[in-house]
């Protein structure tokens, strides 16, 4: 997403103002383009090291984490036997620590082995912990040739800090081959000041959905039965309420029969006037969930989970019905897994371009919106990833040619869900385990017939008590439910339901803002934002989000004089898509919500 410009027009009374610059604000997602303002960065020379080459490092960091995105020539897997070591000296004092290249490391990674080790003690002798124990992250999950990381800022061992100055100095080296590339080169020193400026947190995201006639779906793997589970359905059942999907893309429910969940929905989610839910499982561990009817369902390859249900969408609201994919591929690290996975995107991007096309196993009507849905385990080569959204089927042999998926011959939409009190897009997390959260469960759309309205990941044990309380959730909801999260889409079907502007309620009453809207409606190149302001105020900002909760920037105004307030945004570099914008006032907060046609 672009930045754009943002100019405010005061119609009564002119004041002079103040537009301060926007204060970094890093979205751990697998995407690069929050990083266009990272201020302090590292260009390292090409092709000067054997194996793989170093290209370029940008750092940044808010309250909590420090933030480095490192770029490669080559694609890989930065936690997977990459030989990666990653040298972070916490009070860039070259006299403490372990000794590299001019710099004293306080805290040593090792990527590829997924060890962290810290040289606190006045012995240097390292103690050795897991990825968890500094809070690490890291995405995407599958190989790339950049890599989003994130480390905990406040990390103490033994009563003794990591990060106690307020520059670091960082170092990358590969030692997977002799001579391999290092970064900075030798004899240079790469420092950052940590920013201490208090970095504005984004919007914690609403749980509800912005329209009744928006479709609902939650992908959730329940790890081993989960809803049988005495201890855990209960939590499942809390996540449920909360969220109120329409669909559900049930995975690891390898003793959970399709009558048990359809029970499990009607008590603990029921629907109105006796309704029941609809329920199918035709391989050993997925199970598809609808408040609407199945009218048909396919195993998509044999042997494999991934399952097709062809849903029954209320003609009321929808003219066509949906095919929903409910998939759960092959979990996980090294070659023979690689290459199982492949298969079942091979097989998948084949079953779509049956449906597409007369004749063979499925014939869909042309325009039928689909979708994939589930714990997709794409933790190796990204050519999975790849396939399921291009169409680029790799054994052409068994699956057919390669050919676009959508119905207008472009690539399916990827939808990365952040999750909504926390700017991360995870999706499993296990701290008992060597590997760093990830993200595993995804939700791919024809995004042609059909647009995604909002999207989020629930993690409750980042959510505040009061959240958490306004929602019916505990703290350990999540974590204890199971080790991955729900992951929620909200859809509408093109050209059938899709609303273009709508007013949200502030989120704490007052009588301070009054008359917001959005005009024209819709906008396409320029929007305007219209309130106004009982009395004049300080400390206003303005902040612009997408769907996923995902702030594409934000401006502070030091005064807002009273009367009738015009903001003029730039919208010209804005995709096709929901934006939100928030106007907040000394903590109080009123939102507008439109969509660019």
């Amino acid at each position: 997403m672009k930045t754009f410009s943002i100019s405010i027009l005061f119609t009564i009374l002119l004041l002079p103002y103040c537009l301060l610059a926007q204060t970094p604000l890093i979205y751990l997602d697998g995407e690069i383009e929050d990083w266009e303002t990272a201020t302090q960065q590292y260009v390292d020379t090409s092709n000067d090291g054997q194996g793989i080459d170093f290209l370029d490092c940008k750092i940044s960091n808010d309250a909590d984490f420090l933030f480095i995105q490192l770029q490669l020539k080559q694609e890989i897997k930065i936690t997977e036997r990459s030989g990666t070591f990653l040298y972070l000296d916490g009070d860039n004092d070259a006299t403490t620590g372990f000794s590299i290249s001019g710099l004293g490391a306080e805290l040593v990674i090792d990527l590829g082995g997924r060890k962290a080790y810290t040289y606190l003690n006045d012995n240097n002798i390292p103690n050795s912990y897991r990825l968890s124990a500094i809070q690490f992250r890291n995405l995407p999950t599958v190989s790339s040739t950049i890599h989003e990381i994130a480390i905990a800022r406040h990390l103490q061992f033994n009563n003794k800090s990591v990060f106690t100055g307020s520059k670091i100095a960082v170092f990358f080296q590969d030692l997977k081959v002799d001579n391999g590339d290092k970064l900075p080169n030798s004899e240079e020193i790469f420092t950052y000041t940590i920013n201490e400026e208090t970095a504005f947190e984004a919007t914690a995201i609403p749980l509800e959905r912005e329209n009744d006639s928006h479709l609902r779906l939650v992908t959730y793997n329940i790890l081993q039965n989960g809803i049988t589970n005495n201890g855990r359905a209960p939590r499942i059942a809390r996540l449920l309420r909360a969220t109120n999907p329409d669909l559900i893309t049930f995975n690891e429910c390898w003793q959970v029969s399709s009558t048990q969940a359809t029970n499990f929905l009607n008590k603990e989610l029921p629907l109105n006037s006796g309704d029941t839910w609809h329920c199918t499982k035709k391989d050993d561990g997925n199970i598809t969930a609808s408040r609407y009817p199945i009218l048909q369902t396919w195993l998509v390859a044999s042997g494999r989970r991934i399952t097709a249900a062809l849903i029954d969408l209320p003609n009321a609201l929808y003219s066509k019905d949906l095919l929903l994919v409910n998939a759960h591929f092959k979990c996980c690290g090294g070659d023979s897994e690689d290459e199982k996975r492949q298969r079942e995107a091979d097989a998948f991007a084949s079953f779509i371009l049956d449906a597409k096309t007369e004749g063979g196993r499925i014939d869909l009507p042309e325009g039928t919106p689909f979708i994939l849905s589930g714990d997709l385990n794409l933790v190796g080569d990204a050519q999975q990833l790849r396939t399921v959204l291009t169409g680029n089927i790799v054994n052409t042999g068994t699956y057919g040619a390669a050919a676009s998926l959508d119905w207008d011959d472009s690539d399916l939409q990827d939808v990365i869900s952040i999750q909504t009190d926390h700017r991360m897009a995870y999706t499993w997390r296990n701290d008992d385990s060597s590997f760093p959260p990830g993200r595993l469960d995804f939700t791919i759309c024809s995004n042609s017939v059909m647009q995604v309205e909002k999207a989020y990941t629930l993690q409750t044990e980042v959510m505040t008590d009061e959240r958490l309380e306004h929602y019916n959730l505990q703290k350990y909801d999540t974590r204890s439910a199971s080790d991955h999260f729900p992951k929620i889409t909200d859809f509408s079907i093109l050209n059938e339901t899709t609303t273009s502007v709508q007013q949200i309620t502030p989120t704490v009453p007052t009588n301070l803002v009054s008359d917001l809207q959005l005009s024209p409606n819709p906008f396409d190149s320029t929007m305007q934002v219209k309130f106004t302001l009982k009395q004049a105020t300080q400390n206003a900002t303005i902040t612009v989000y997408d769907i996923q909760g995902k702030a594409s920037v934000q401006q502070r105004l030091d005064l807002l004089p009273s009367g009738e307030q015009a903001l003029n945004i730039d919208t010209n570099y804005l995709q096709k898509g929901v934006y939100w914008i928030v106007l907040n006032i000394s903590g109080r907060q009123w939102s507008v919500k439109g969509v660019r046609l």
